[in-house]
């Protein structure tokens, strides 16, 4: 990915965000954001650790190019995720493109629905418990 649609992506988080922040590079490094330093140019600079190791507050240059994902190290509510990027986004609620999944320029299937996490967690605790399962 080019750098315009990261740096787009991390200026529409908050700044007390960026230290749950974990970056994975395309070499399948990963990292652990403690703050953002310049988004601008080439490179995200920011301050962070190696995942696994405790030295902390080490400077980074990591090329955009060379990052393969961004993503939280918590759980990031939806009402969180229409705060920080609008709620005009064209998925649906449940993932897909469009009503019945099918992307809209070849009208061939792409994904299947993802189960509501709640409703799956509630079944679990409703249903009943016998000593031999």
């Amino acid at each position: 990915m080019q750098s315009a649609p990261w740096i787009v992506l991390l200026k529409k988080l908050p700044v007390e965000q960026h230290n749950q922040l974990v970056l994975v590079t395309t070499s399948g490094i990963e990292m652990a954001i403690q703050t953002v330093l310049v988004l601008e140019g080439e490179c995200l600079v920011f301050k962070g650790r190696v995942s696994g190791c405790q030295d902390a507050g080490r400077l980074f240059y990591v090329p955009y190019d060379r990052i393969e994902f961004v993503g939280f190290s918590r759980v990031v509510t939806e009402e969180e995720f229409k705060t920080w990027y609008g709620d005009n986004s064209t998925v649906g609620g449940n993932g897909s493109n469009g009503a019945n999944g099918q992307s809209s320029s070849t009208g061939v299937g792409t994904r299947t629905p993802v189960p509501n996490r709640a409703a799956l967690l509630e079944r679990i605790r409703t249903r009943p418990s016998s000593p031999g399962t």
